[in-house]
């Protein structure tokens, strides 16, 4: 950790010949680095900081590779892609009026959710037991998934209905309620497996964390 937090301190500081050094060497920390600083730099407060620090590093990234094209190589196959995207954008913003007025729905976002989340820590926090957490992280998720499922929750219900309805007649493949029961069933499992397998290949940090991802990565290479 201490190794992490001595990158951290190099790529926050303006040497720009220290943090040179650290691509040429590869130094393994490189990533878990960029992602601390990221993550420390999400805060309304640290927006500013966090984009000259990644905009100083990207300079010195793209001064060691010689091009944009394979500092943006190097830094998508070093770091994991939340954090590729974040160091990405600081580095192209350039306070147009589109930029501006997103920063200004991210920060009021962020605002926000942080005012809703003491709401629901002060006031539901009292309600529920103890083995019962309720956060506004925690409700924004369910909702995400709730509105993701939906439409399969729907087609489920209906499912069922026919199929209990139907049972009696589902071994003739030739009735109409039979081969009803029997598209519904496909275009609910059909697009459940392709979503699967879509996220296993092309979201993985979906299935682990990044730091195992990256290890995974620089062992297939």
């Amino acid at each position: 950790m201490e190794k992490v937090n001595n990158v951290v301190e190099i790529i926050k500081s303006t040497d720009t010949d220290a943090i040179e050094n650290l691509i040429v060497t590869r130094n393994p920390h490189i990533s878990h680095g960029l992602r601390l600083i990221c993550i420390e730099g999400s805060g309304l407060d640290d927006l500013e900081k966090r984009k000259l620090i990644n905009k100083n590093f990207m300079r010195c990234l793209i001064k060691v590779k010689g091009r944009l094209p394979l500092a943006l190589s190097w830094l998508k196959n070093h770091v994991d892609a939340d954090i590729c995207d974040c160091i990405i954008s600081d580095y192209g913003f350039c306070h147009t009026c589109l930029q501006n007025l997103k920063k200004r729905f991210v920060v009021t976002k962020k605002r926000v959710e942080i005012a809703l989340s003491k709401a629901v820590d002060e006031n539901c926090g009292c309600l529920m037991t103890s083995w019962i957490k309720v956060t506004f992280t925690g409700i924004m998720r369910f909702l995400t998934i709730a509105l993701a499922y939906l439409d399969l929750s729907l087609d489920s219900v209906l499912l069922g209905t026919i199929f209990y309805f139907t049972r009696d007649t589902l071994d003739e493949y030739e009735k109409f309620s039979t081969q009803i029961v029997i598209i519904l069933l496909l275009s609910i499992l059909i697009p459940a497996m392709i979503t699967a397998v879509t996220i296993a290949s092309q979201q993985p940090l979906v299935l682990i964390g990044p730091d195992q991802w990256i290890n995974l990565k620089k062992v297939m290479d």
